[in-house]
């Protein structure tokens, strides 16, 4: 297992971009004292930490009903990228109603967070790890109007899912993350 110094220096070395969730800018601030989404992941991704940081600064500008549409359009197409068969699966559709319903201040967060945990479920259930990681988008995306947080949780699987189609391929996940970016930024905030 490499060490933290050690991951922190390679990440360094490699250029901007962070790997296994540990980033580094080249501010050189302690990791401890940075604790914001930009720095941190929940899972371990090949990432660009510049674009995650722009995204992160979009993301914190961002009403939650924004979070969640955007959050919606990034599932769908991640699942239209690993070409998924079933995106008429009942419980993803329930999924994204409920959170639909949810923006428009006719369903619960309870609610919201029960469709997600049903889409974890199925994801879960997978044996293909692409189809159950794209899944997981899904299913942070629908949580997100449970709590926003998880819109930034769905672009990182986003990611993840990128990591496991082209592997070792930060232009590949450059591409992802100007995606992300462009589409956050062009839905319309509610005010």
């Amino acid at each position: 297992m490499m060490s933290l110094g050690k991951s922190l220096f390679n990440a360094r070395k490699r250029g901007g971009y962070h790997i296994h969730g540990i980033a580094r800018d080249s501010n050189n601030l302690n990791l401890k004292e940075r604790t914001t989404w930009q720095l941190k992941t929940k899972i371990k991704i090949l990432d660009d930490i510049e674009l995650r940081k722009i995204l992160d600064e979009e993301y914190e500008k961002s009403s939650q009903v924004k979070l969640c549409k955007y959050a919606l359009i990034l599932a769908t197409h991640i699942l239209t990228t690993i070409e998924y068969k079933d995106k008429k699966n009942p419980i993803i559709k329930v999924g994204y109603a409920v959170n639909e319903s949810w923006q428009k201040g006719n369903a619960r967060m309870h609610d919201v967070r029960q469709a997600g945990f049903k889409i974890h479920q199925l994801a879960k259930s997978s044996q293909d790890i692409v189809t159950r990681t794209a899944l997981r988008v899904v299913g942070q995306a629908v949580a997100t109007g449970h709590m926003r947080e998880h819109a930034m949780v769905s672009s990182d699987y986003a990611v993840k899912v990128i990591n496991l189609l082209f592997p070792n391929d930060i232009n590949a996940v450059r591409q992802e993350r100007f995606w992300q970016i462009e589409h956050l930024k062009n839905i319309e905030d509610e005010i």
